[in-house]
Protein backbone atom coordinates (compact mmCIF):
# COMPACT_ATOMS: atom_id res chain seq x y z
CA UNK A 1 0.00 0.00 0.00
CA UNK A 2 2.68 2.10 1.06
CA UNK A 3 4.69 1.46 -2.67
CA UNK A 4 1.37 2.69 -4.18
CA UNK A 5 1.10 5.96 -2.35
CA UNK A 6 4.61 6.82 -2.99
CA UNK A 7 4.04 5.75 -7.07
CA UNK A 8 1.22 7.93 -6.85
CA UNK A 9 3.43 10.79 -5.61
CA UNK A 10 5.67 10.43 -7.77
CA UNK A 11 3.68 10.88 -10.23
CA UNK A 12 2.25 13.94 -9.21
CA UNK A 13 5.60 15.52 -8.44
CA UNK A 14 6.91 14.80 -11.86
CA UNK A 15 4.28 16.02 -13.64
CA UNK A 16 4.07 19.01 -12.32
CA UNK A 17 7.79 19.55 -12.83
CA UNK A 18 7.10 18.89 -16.63
CA UNK A 19 4.01 21.09 -16.66
CA UNK A 20 5.89 23.78 -14.77
CA UNK A 21 9.27 23.23 -17.14
CA UNK A 22 6.70 23.54 -20.40
CA UNK A 23 5.49 26.89 -18.99
CA UNK A 24 8.79 28.26 -17.89
CA UNK A 25 10.32 27.34 -21.46
CA UNK A 26 7.18 29.45 -23.33
CA UNK A 27 7.39 32.01 -20.68
CA UNK A 28 11.51 32.47 -21.80
CA UNK A 29 10.76 32.01 -24.88
CA UNK A 30 8.37 35.60 -24.55
CA UNK A 31 10.32 37.54 -22.33
CA UNK A 32 13.85 37.46 -24.63
CA UNK A 33 11.78 37.65 -27.71
CA UNK A 34 9.11 40.56 -26.75
CA UNK A 35 11.29 42.25 -24.25
CA UNK A 36 14.11 43.52 -25.45
CA UNK A 37 14.88 45.80 -28.78
CA UNK A 38 14.42 43.87 -32.05
CA UNK A 39 15.57 46.58 -34.34
CA UNK A 40 16.22 43.76 -37.25
CA UNK A 41 14.44 44.17 -40.24
CA UNK A 42 14.76 41.85 -43.83
CA UNK A 43 11.14 41.95 -45.35
CA UNK A 44 9.29 45.37 -46.53
CA UNK A 45 5.35 45.12 -47.08
CA UNK A 46 2.84 47.24 -48.64
CA UNK A 47 2.96 49.66 -44.79
CA UNK A 48 5.07 48.23 -42.93
CA UNK A 49 8.09 45.91 -42.32
CA UNK A 50 9.27 43.20 -40.60
CA UNK A 51 12.56 40.64 -39.07
CA UNK A 52 11.72 37.29 -41.41
CA UNK A 53 13.85 34.37 -39.47
CA UNK A 54 15.13 31.82 -41.17
CA UNK A 55 13.77 28.62 -42.96
CA UNK A 56 10.46 30.78 -42.94
CA UNK A 57 9.55 31.97 -46.53
CA UNK A 58 6.48 34.27 -48.29
CA UNK A 59 3.82 32.06 -50.03
CA UNK A 60 1.24 34.55 -50.60
CA UNK A 61 0.16 38.00 -49.86
CA UNK A 62 -3.56 39.65 -50.05
CA UNK A 63 -3.28 43.63 -49.07
CA UNK A 64 -1.66 43.85 -45.81
CA UNK A 65 -2.47 39.63 -44.94
CA UNK A 66 0.58 37.43 -45.80
CA UNK A 67 0.64 33.43 -45.46
CA UNK A 68 4.02 32.69 -44.75
CA UNK A 69 5.61 28.76 -44.59
CA UNK A 70 7.58 27.06 -42.47
CA UNK A 71 8.98 23.34 -42.17
CA UNK A 72 5.39 21.96 -42.76
CA UNK A 73 3.39 24.81 -40.86
CA UNK A 74 1.58 27.96 -42.21
CA UNK A 75 1.10 30.99 -40.96
CA UNK A 76 -1.18 33.52 -41.34
CA UNK A 77 0.08 36.86 -40.73
CA UNK A 78 -3.21 39.55 -40.48
CA UNK A 79 -1.99 43.64 -39.83
CA UNK A 80 -4.28 45.86 -38.57
CA UNK A 81 -3.58 49.28 -39.92
CA UNK A 82 -6.97 50.77 -39.20
CA UNK A 83 -6.34 49.61 -35.45
CA UNK A 84 -2.74 51.14 -35.44
CA UNK A 85 -3.67 54.52 -37.19
CA UNK A 86 -6.28 54.63 -34.83
CA UNK A 87 -4.40 53.66 -31.63
CA UNK A 88 -7.14 51.32 -30.85
CA UNK A 89 -6.37 49.74 -27.13
CA UNK A 90 -6.90 46.24 -25.92
CA UNK A 91 -8.78 44.82 -23.39
CA UNK A 92 -7.82 41.17 -22.60
CA UNK A 93 -8.36 38.16 -19.83
CA UNK A 94 -6.30 35.87 -19.67
CA UNK A 95 -8.01 32.12 -20.18
CA UNK A 96 -7.14 29.80 -17.33
CA UNK A 97 -9.44 27.06 -19.10
CA UNK A 98 -7.16 26.15 -22.55
CA UNK A 99 -3.49 25.10 -22.62
CA UNK A 100 -1.82 28.29 -22.55
CA UNK A 101 -2.87 32.39 -22.19
CA UNK A 102 -0.81 34.99 -21.43
CA UNK A 103 -1.42 39.01 -22.13
CA UNK A 104 1.54 40.85 -23.72
CA UNK A 105 2.51 44.08 -22.92
CA UNK A 106 5.77 45.31 -23.40
CA UNK A 107 7.36 49.24 -23.81
CA UNK A 108 4.11 50.64 -24.51
CA UNK A 109 3.03 47.55 -26.98
CA UNK A 110 0.01 45.40 -26.17
CA UNK A 111 -1.42 41.87 -27.08
CA UNK A 112 -1.79 38.42 -26.07
CA UNK A 113 -0.68 34.83 -26.98
CA UNK A 114 -3.64 31.99 -26.13
CA UNK A 115 -2.64 28.03 -27.10
CA UNK A 116 -5.30 25.95 -27.47
CA UNK A 117 -4.96 22.11 -28.10
CA UNK A 118 -7.66 20.77 -30.68
CA UNK A 119 -7.51 17.29 -31.48
CA UNK A 120 -3.83 16.13 -31.59
CA UNK A 121 -3.06 19.70 -33.34
CA UNK A 122 -2.13 22.87 -31.12
CA UNK A 123 -3.84 26.40 -32.28
CA UNK A 124 -1.35 29.05 -31.55
CA UNK A 125 -2.82 33.01 -31.64
CA UNK A 126 -0.51 35.53 -31.26
CA UNK A 127 -1.24 39.08 -31.19
CA UNK A 128 1.10 41.96 -30.88
CA UNK A 129 1.32 45.09 -32.28
CA UNK A 130 -1.70 45.61 -34.24
CA UNK A 131 -0.90 42.57 -36.42
CA UNK A 132 -1.77 38.98 -35.36
CA UNK A 133 -0.35 35.32 -36.51
CA UNK A 134 -2.23 32.32 -36.33
CA UNK A 135 -0.91 28.77 -36.99
CA UNK A 136 -1.45 25.13 -36.30
CA UNK A 137 1.29 23.22 -35.00
CA UNK A 138 2.08 19.68 -33.86
CA UNK A 139 3.50 19.75 -29.66
CA UNK A 140 7.21 19.87 -31.08
CA UNK A 141 6.82 22.41 -32.99
CA UNK A 142 5.09 24.88 -30.28
CA UNK A 143 8.69 27.20 -29.22
CA UNK A 144 9.74 27.15 -32.77
CA UNK A 145 6.15 29.09 -33.78
CA UNK A 146 6.47 30.92 -30.82
CA UNK A 147 9.63 31.63 -31.70
CA UNK A 148 9.02 32.81 -35.48
CA UNK A 149 5.60 34.40 -34.51
CA UNK A 150 7.62 36.26 -32.05
CA UNK A 151 10.52 37.85 -34.08
CA UNK A 152 7.98 39.04 -36.71
CA UNK A 153 5.31 40.52 -34.80
CA UNK A 154 8.04 42.26 -32.65
CA UNK A 155 10.42 43.67 -35.29
CA UNK A 156 6.89 44.38 -37.13
CA UNK A 157 6.89 48.54 -37.99
CA UNK A 158 4.56 50.88 -39.48
CA UNK A 159 5.31 53.31 -42.68
CA UNK A 160 3.07 55.78 -41.62
CA UNK A 161 2.66 57.66 -44.77
CA UNK A 162 1.89 54.66 -47.05
CA UNK A 163 -0.61 53.18 -43.83
CA UNK A 164 -2.69 56.14 -44.12
CA UNK A 165 -2.45 56.85 -47.88
CA UNK A 166 -3.88 53.37 -48.43
CA UNK A 167 -6.62 53.47 -45.63
CA UNK A 168 -7.76 56.45 -47.55
CA UNK A 169 -8.75 53.86 -50.47
CA UNK A 170 -9.46 50.54 -48.41
CA UNK A 171 -10.91 51.47 -45.24
CA UNK A 172 -13.92 49.05 -44.41
CA UNK A 173 -15.52 49.58 -41.69
CA UNK A 174 -17.79 47.03 -41.97
CA UNK A 175 -14.91 44.47 -43.04
CA UNK A 176 -13.03 45.96 -39.62
CA UNK A 177 -15.85 44.66 -38.04
CA UNK A 178 -15.97 41.33 -38.77
CA UNK A 179 -11.76 40.96 -38.80
CA UNK A 180 -11.09 42.10 -34.91
CA UNK A 181 -7.69 40.51 -33.85
CA UNK A 182 -8.22 42.09 -30.92
CA UNK A 183 -10.88 39.23 -29.70
CA UNK A 184 -9.45 35.94 -29.72
CA UNK A 185 -10.75 33.45 -31.69
CA UNK A 186 -12.42 30.42 -29.55
CA UNK A 187 -13.27 27.59 -31.51
CA UNK A 188 -11.56 25.81 -34.43
CA UNK A 189 -10.74 27.41 -37.68
CA UNK A 190 -8.18 30.39 -38.57
CA UNK A 191 -8.36 34.04 -39.28
CA UNK A 192 -8.16 32.78 -42.95
CA UNK A 193 -11.43 31.06 -42.93
CA UNK A 194 -12.86 34.29 -41.78
CA UNK A 195 -11.30 35.97 -43.99
CA UNK A 196 -12.80 33.78 -46.73
CA UNK A 197 -16.30 33.89 -45.22
CA UNK A 198 -16.11 37.52 -45.70
CA UNK A 199 -15.07 37.24 -49.38
CA UNK A 200 -18.35 34.36 -49.54
CA UNK A 201 -20.87 36.85 -47.98
CA UNK A 202 -19.68 40.28 -49.68
CA UNK A 203 -19.99 38.20 -53.23
CA UNK A 204 -23.52 37.42 -52.15
CA UNK A 205 -24.68 40.43 -51.18
CA UNK A 206 -23.37 41.54 -54.52
CA UNK A 207 -25.27 38.62 -56.49
CA UNK A 208 -28.44 39.32 -54.32
CA UNK A 209 -28.05 43.44 -54.86
CA UNK A 210 -27.46 43.11 -58.84
CA UNK A 211 -30.71 40.72 -59.06
CA UNK A 212 -32.57 43.33 -57.32
CA UNK A 213 -31.39 46.30 -59.16
CA UNK A 214 -32.31 43.94 -62.48
CA UNK A 215 -35.80 43.64 -61.08
CA UNK A 216 -36.70 47.23 -60.62
CA UNK A 217 -35.57 47.61 -63.93
CA UNK A 218 -37.69 45.02 -65.59
CA UNK A 219 -40.72 46.35 -63.25
CA UNK A 220 -39.36 50.24 -64.28
CA UNK A 221 -39.92 48.57 -68.70
CA UNK A 222 -43.27 47.60 -67.65
CA UNK A 223 -44.84 50.56 -66.29
CA UNK A 224 -43.91 51.98 -69.66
Amino acid sequence: MKKIILFIIAIIIFTGCSISKIDLNKDTIIENIFKNNNNLVNTVSPGYKYYMPNGVVLVGRDEYNETLYSKGDFYYLYVDVVSYYNKTKLEYEENKEIYYSKKLDYKDKQGYIEISKLNDSYFIQIMYNYAKIEVYVKENNIEKALLDSGYILSSLKFNNILAEEKLGNTYDSKSEEKLNIFVPKREEGTFLDSLEDNEENTEEETEDNNENIEEEVDDDGKED
